[in-house]
């Protein structure tokens, strides 16, 4: 089953997800989030944080702040390192028999032109794993007719 967490800017998508993975077997799920990054209160950008572990790389940072192994995309420097780190962990979890219930935080414009994790959640699509994704209401009908998700549940 896909389920979908979605949700406009700043309405606590993100922590809906963490609360849900804290309600299943720690040996059945795992994934990540991207929890906002502020320094000074400002914000900053994004991380991409394993559950299990709470193992985390860069993920996105403002443009302006830009370093070599980042990508301009929008208003935003992608870290090529995080998206490996991402895909590599989603990956994984695919190849555990064990884990059952797979978390992908923020799914959306990259992903609908065939960019981000594009690739590694058509395969956690077409497996046999509950799917916990996370996107902005604005993108849900965007999503699932790219992804051709029609049996889902909103949470």
């Amino acid at each position: 089953m896909i389920y979908i967490v979605a949700g406009d800017i700043d309405s606590g998508k993100t922590a809906r997800m963490f609360n849900l993975y804290q309600k299943m077997r720690p040996e059945e799920a795992d994934g990540f989030i991207s929890p906002k990054v502020y320094q000074d209160g400002c914000f900053r950008g994004y991380e991409i944080v394993r559950l299990s572990n709470g193992e985390k790389r860069v993920l996105a940072g403002l443009a302006g702040a830009g370093a070599p192994e980042f990508t301009d995309y929008f208003r935003f420097l992608f870290s090529r390192e995080g998206f490996q780190f991402g895909e590599t962990l989603l990956r994984n979890l695919l190849k555990d028999a064990a884990i059952k219930n797979v978390f992908i935080d923020e799914i959306g414009t990259l992903e609908l032109q065939g960019l981000g994790f594009h690739d590694i959640l058509l395969e956690a699509l077409q497996s046999s794993r509950d799917i916990y994704l996370c996107l902005r209401s604005s993108c849900l009908e965007s999503v699932l007719t790219r992804f051709a998700i029609t049996d889902y549940k909103l949470v």
